[in-house]
C-alpha cells in the first residue's frame, strides 16, 4: 500500500469513528443512515430475567453499559482507549477485553461455561465491524444468549427486549458482589425464586450480594432466593456475617415496636405483629426482622427465644 493509501484508509476510519462514536456496529454513513445489516441477525426472546430500567437508549453499545452498570450497581466501566489493538479499532468494545480490562477486584473475568444475568459480555471485530460488541447478559435459553444492550437492534436504539448476538464472544465479566445463577434465574428485580448460589443463608437487601430491588429483603436458603420483606423505610445493609435487616422504622415488624417487651427473639404472632415465619428481634423497644424461617418459626416457653425450625 503507497502512503497516499495508507492516509485515505486513516482518514476514513477517523471519519467512521466521528460516525458511529465509541463502541460497536451497526453504524452509518455519512447522511445517518444504517448501513450495516450484517450484525442485525438476532432471535428476541420473551421472557425477561433483568432490570433494565437503568439501561439508557440513544448511544453507542459501550456508552451504555458505561451508564447502566455505575446507575444500577454503582460500579465503573474503563474508557476505551483512542488507539487501535491490533484489529480492535480506536474507542471500540472489544478494547474491554484486550487491552482495557475492568477492574479485577471488583469483576471476574471468565471465557467459559454459562454466563449469569447482569454479566457484561465482550464481543470481538467481526467483518467491517472493527468495533467489537458489548452487552450485559440477562439470561440463557436453550443454550443462547440473550444480551440488553444499545446500537445493535438499530442504529443507536436501545433493545426493547433480550436478543441474541449472531457471533461468539470472548467472554464475559460477573460482578463479584451478584450471586451467579447461570443466566436462568435471580435478575428480575422481585427475588421470588431467584437464586444465591454461593452466598450464605440468610437475610440480604437487594443488591446485596443478591439481585434485587434495594428496598426489600430477601431469604437465601440453599441457594434459592425469595422475598422475606417489603421494607417501608429502605433495607440496611450490615456488616459481614450479620443478617440485612429493615431500617428502623420501614417493616421490621411492619412499623411495629416492641415497647414492654423483654429483649430477645420472638416469632410472629408471638407477643410481636408479623409474619408468622420470621424470627423477630425485640431490642429497646425497637422490633427487626432477624431472620426469615423457610421452615417456619418455633415458639419457645415463655423467657427463652423463639427461634428457626
Amino acid at each position: 500500500m503507497n502512503t497516499n493509501s495508507r492516509f485515505l484508509g486513516s482518514l476514513v476510519m477517523a471519519l467512521s469513528a466521528s460516525l458511529f462514536g465509541a463502541g460497536c456496529a451497526p453504524g452509518a454513513d455519512a447522511t445517518g443512515e444504517q448501513v450495516d445489516k450484517q450484525h442485525a441477525a438476532f432471535t428476541s426472546s420473551g421472557t425477561t430475567v433483568g432490570d433494565w430500567s437503568a439501561l439508557p437508549g440513544g448511544v453507542e453499545c459501550l456508552e451504555g453499559m458505561q451508564a447502566f452498570y455505575p446507575a444500577k450497581f454503582g460500579v465503573s466501566l474503563p474508557i476505551a482507549p483512542d488507539s487501535a489493538y491490533g484489529d480492535c479499532t480506536n474507542v471500540g468494545a472489544c478494547h474491554l477485553w484486550l487491552d482495557a480490562q475492568p477492574d479485577p477486584g471488583t469483576w471476574e473475568r471468565i471465557d467459559s461455561g454459562t454466563p449469569s444475568t447482569y454479566d457484561l459480555i465482550v464481543y470481538p471485530p467481526i467483518g467491517n465491524d472493527p468495533w467489537g460488541h458489548i452487552a450485559a447478559v440477562d439470561h440463557v435459553e436453550n443454550g443462547q444468549i440473550y444480551v440488553m444492550d444499545d446500537n445493535y437492534v438499530g442504529h443507536h436504539v436501545r433493545s426493547s427486549v433480550p436478543h441474541t448476538v449472531d457471533w461468539a464472544a470472548y467472554g464475559w465479566y460477573h460482578l463479584r458482589s451478584l450471586p451467579k445463577d447461570g443466566g436462568s434465574s435471580g435478575g428480575g428485580g422481585g427475588g421470588g425464586g431467584g437464586g444465591c448460589a454461593g452466598v450464605g443463608d440468610g437475610l440480604y437487601c437487594g443488591g446485596d450480594s443478591v439481585v434485587g430491588d434495594a428496598s426489600t429483603l430477601y431469604q437465601c436458603s440453599g441457594g434459592k432466593l425469595s422475598v422475606a420483606q417489603v421494607c417501608d423505610s429502605g433495607c440496611q445493609v450490615m456488616a459481614s456475617g450479620t443478617n440485612d435487616q429493615c431500617a428502623s422504622g420501614g417493616g421490621g415488624g411492619g412499623g411495629a415496636t416492641c415497647s414492654g417487651l423483654s429483649d430477645g427473639l420472638y416469632c410472629g404472632g408471638d407477643y410481636v405483629s408479623g409474619d408468622a415465619n420470621t424470627l423477630y428481634q425485640c431490642s429497646g423497644g425497637t422490633l427487626s426482622v432477624s431472620q426469615s424461617c423457610a421452615n417456619g418459626c418455633q415458639v419457645m416457653a415463655t423467657g427463652t427465644n423463639d427461634q428457626c425450625n
